[in-house]
């Protein structure tokens, strides 16, 4: 992994241990607790909702279900950030994203495990995506659609995601960035309960990153590594694991599997 990609891995890490309340994807009993408790707002549709946070409004997408996607600039009168970490996880169905002005950045994990996305359309606005926003099942077949020169078009070509370039006219004529090869870090030991990647007896969102990267194949692993990262009995190792962590180590679930011990 390049210093670059590496620093962008760090301060997500950073950012997630040192926000107090966590956008994810919640229940429907989670997200009316929430907005009891003034801490998240929901549009009238339930459509979206998006907590507020220490560094903004992040917006998430609530229904899952739906195809095709556009993420409001803003909800209830309040303006809206960024799309957030997780905001549109494990979404099966969904096929096409936009992303309104002045959203400014794409979090961790956004995009990720969404295997029929065909296009996000990104505006000039965004000035910041994490590295890890799309993972390999959602970025094989999505096309990122961008400005020239925009940060979204350096970002597809740094991250080898297929992009079209809207303001040439040539949506038709994909991109086709060069790939870019990781160096492969390969890691041991794995922890006796599942999810403890790290072997320190308790579940932490370094757990859930070590995850993700096993994911996305920054980190090759034995098969011992199975029974602890596989949190849903798949037999894969996928970004849908590292959210079911990261989920139960900042308290927004309790999947009675996490932090058993492999039997």
């Amino acid at each position: 992994m390049n210093m670059k990609k590496l620093a962008a891995v760090l301060i997500s890490v950073a950012m997630i241990i040192s926000t107090s309340c966590l956008t994810l994807s919640v229940s429907a009993d989670e997200l009316d607790r929430l907005i009891q408790d003034g801490v998240a707002v929901a549009s009238d549709d339930r459509q979206f909702y998006f907590q507020r946070q220490w560094n903004g409004n992040g917006i998430v997408l609530y229904d899952k279900t739906k195809k095709d996607v556009v993420f409001p600039s803003s909800i209830k009168g309040e303006n809206i950030d960024s799309i957030a970490m997780g905001a549109c996880a494990g979404a099966s169905n969904l096929e096409t994203v936009e992303i309104s002005e002045p959203i400014k950045e794409i979090e961790m994990m956004a995009f990720s495990n969404c295997p029929k996305l065909k296009t996000v359309k990104i505006p000039k606005s965004v000035t910041a995506i994490d590295q890890m926003a799309f993972d390999d099942v959602s970025s094989k077949n999505a096309v990122i659609l961008c400005y020239s020169g925009s940060y979204a078009e350096e970002y597809a070509k740094s991250c080898s995601i297929t992009y079209n370039l809207i303001d040439e006219g040539n949506s038709d004529t994909p991109k086709q960035p060069d790939p870019k090869p990781a160096e492969i870090e390969e890691i041991t030991n794995p922890g006796s309960c599942v999810g403890d990647i790290d072997n320190d007896s308790v579940i932490t969102s370094s757990d859930a990153l070590s995850i993700l990267r096993m994911s996305v194949g920054l980190v090759k692993y034995s098969s011992e590594f199975i029974a602890v990262a596989d949190i849903d009995g798949d037999k894969e190792i996928m970004s849908s694991d590292a959210l079911d962590v990261l989920r139960c180590s900042v308290g927004l679930s309790a999947n009675p599997k996490i932090g058993a011990l492999i039997k």
